[in-house]
């Protein structure tokens, strides 16, 4: 057989290759160590110490792409982000503009993104940081990836943002699982922020959690092990300790409606009770959903629903207060939570 046809498929072959260690190269430059001291962005102005109460509300913003209009294709669905560019828009300035009006103490925000194909060009991250500009915020990419020629690059994490004095921030890594590229795309991490307190020697110690979904449950049981062993290690040491965010296992029983087929809650896990620690207590509210199955748009009564974002208190916190706000999956697969405590 003559060698010239062999020599076009040699060439998409070498073709192939660059593109597979180009891609391979973007997702492998991120590689975070154990723990990292995060620096603090926002305007260093002086502000006040926490007091013995603090308000915190947590919220998974899904890259402000996930609202009720959008499905998503992990999901079963068939979308891989927002219909247009001015939905986005739309759900950031909503965002924005409820953050604005609860004024928590403490954010804790989920699936933040920087400007890219999966938000349409919207810088997410920064339109936020914009729109609250007397925070202070944390930053922790879960997924960073160098920029690739017509795609470009990706940054997804979780963000703190408070508005009280904040004496530092720090990134713990979380166990992740690699892709088949031998390289990790998800870098799932824990965010602690220390916030000293007013007249007393001892700091609120907040985590920010966004566990792993789509993995058969043993991936998020190791990521809770780890959780939990820095929450202890803190109480141990006097201080008041918080985790809150999207644990993506469910945080309570509950009976919502839906008609959503089985299949569609593949994801769906459940707290594993033994790992609760003693004398700790959830801040969970059991009356409204705080995620929404994204298999299809959403329609209320039909999609499945569940508590999965919620707070984990150590024994010297009390909670005063928490609630879902209904939005109705408006601008995110998530509603808010707010939370209210008091340090004993």
């Amino acid at each position: 057989m003559s060698a010239r046809p062999l020599i076009p498929l040699l060439l998409l072959a070498a073709l192939l290759a660059a593109v597979l260690l180009a891609i391979r190269g973007a997702i492998g430059a991120y590689r975070p160590a154990a723990m990292t001291e995060v620096a603090l962005g926002g305007e260093d102005a002086a502000a006040p110490p926490a007091g013995d109460s603090l308000r915190i509300l947590s919220w998974n913003i899904g890259f402000a792409s996930m609202s009720a209009e959008a499905d998503f294709f992990a999901d079963g669905g068939r979308g891989l982000r927002a219909p247009s560019r001015a939905m986005v828009e739309r759900n950031v300035a909503a965002i924005g503009e409820l953050l604005r009006f609860e004024a928590p103490d403490i954010v804790l925000a989920q699936e933040l993104a920087g400007a890219s194909w999966l938000t349409h060009g919207v810088d997410v991250l920064g339109d936020l940081r914009t729109r609250l500009k007397e925070y202070r915020l944390a930053f922790a990419p879960t997924v960073e990836v160098a920029p690739l020629p017509a795609i470009g690059g990706l940054t997804v994490g979780s963000g703190t943002l408070g508005r009280v004095a904040v004496a530092g921030a720090t990134r713990h890594q979380l166990p992740s699982k690699p892709l088949p590229l031998g390289v990790t795309l998800q870098h799932f991490n824990a965010l602690e922020t220390r916030l000293p307190i007013s007249g007393r020697a001892k700091e609120w110690v907040i985590f920010e959690v966004h566990l792993a979904a789509f993995d058969d449950g043993s991936l998020r049981r190791k990521q809770l092990e780890r959780v939990l062993w820095l929450m202890e290690r803190e109480f141990a040491a006097g201080n008041h300790v918080i985790a809150g965010g999207d644990w993506n296992l469910r945080l309570a029983a509950t009976d919502f409606p839906y008609t959503t087929a089985e299949k569609a809650k593949f994801w769906v896990r459940d707290f594993p009770a033994d790992l609760t620690p003693a004398g700790w207590r959830w801040a969970v509210d059991a009356t409204v959903p705080t995620c929404r199955t994204l298999e299809r748009p959403y329609r209320p009564g039909v999609n499945y629903t569940c508590v999965i974002d919620g707070f984990l208190v150590s024994p010297n916190v009390e909670v005063a207060s928490v609630e879902t706000i209904d939005l109705a999956f408006t601008h995110s697969d998530h509603n808010p939570v707010r939370l209210a405590v008091r340090a004993k």
